[in-house]
């Protein structure tokens, strides 16, 4: 829509007042990444079936070169979740990563089916919305 000055105006916009989820590294608070464009979600949705593929209990032993991809999945795929600087993510163990992915599509869940219906529970207590790392 263009407005009166020429310019564009947005067709829709939106405002909330529940605080954006956060992951705390070290005591800073570092919002997740949920906004992103369709292709970016449909990229971390191929990159979170990696992972779990190669994490799947099922599995044998990884290989070093399967360790070594999931590795870099996961180190990849934070970067994108959360909005920190790049110091604090390389500080980031595997496993803190695994907690940070978790952490992000929970919320990612929680934002598309917040009643719980789609995934067989009730909606969780949101009141805190920050995961500590």
């Amino acid at each position: 829509m263009v407005g009166k000055n020429g310019g564009r105006e947005p067709l829709l916009d939106l405002e909330t007042d529940k605080p954006l989820p956060a992951v705390r590294i070290d005591g800073v608070d570092y919002p997740l990444r949920l906004n992103v464009a369709y292709p970016e979600m449909v990229a971390q949705r191929q990159r979170a079936r990696k992972i779990i593929d190669l994490s799947n209990d099922e599995r044998p032993e990884l290989t070093e070169q399967e360790e070594a991809e999931l590795g870099d999945l996961l180190a990849g795929s934070v970067g994108r979740m959360i909005d920190a600087p790049e110091d604090v993510l390389s500080k980031l163990t595997d496993l803190q990563r695994v907690a940070v992915t978790t952490t992000y599509y929970n919320e990612a869940l929680e934002i598309m089916d917040p009643t719980g219906v789609n995934r067989g529970s009730s909606s969780r207590d949101s009141s805190d919305s920050t995961a500590e790392v």
